[in-house]
């Protein structure tokens, strides 16, 4: 619960809920994550798979960027080494 504040919240208003209110307890709760659920779909925010898959395609093309730049590194001392 620590790494997942919606479940945080939701304990806290099941914990902390009204005396008065806890027969419509279940009615409270999905309310409240409904209300959250569209809140938070407010945000660009993206699932932790969708992030992992974009970690590993830029660390791929990095690598494709570094291996670009050392051929041309090479290319360039050829071309110095051929031009007076």
């Amino acid at each position: 619960m620590k790494n997942n504040p919606f479940a945080f919240v939701m304990h806290q208003l099941e914990t902390h809920l009204p005396e008065p209110l806890r027969p419509f307890q279940a009615e409270v709760k999905e309310t409240a994550r409904r209300a959250l659920a569209d809140k938070l779909s407010d945000f660009d925010l993206v699932v932790k798979s969708e992030l992992e898959a974009q970690v590993r395609k830029l660390k791929a093309t990095e690598k494709k960027i570094a291996t670009l730049e050392a051929r041309l590194s090479v290319l360039e001392e050829k071309l110095k080494e051929k031009t007076p």
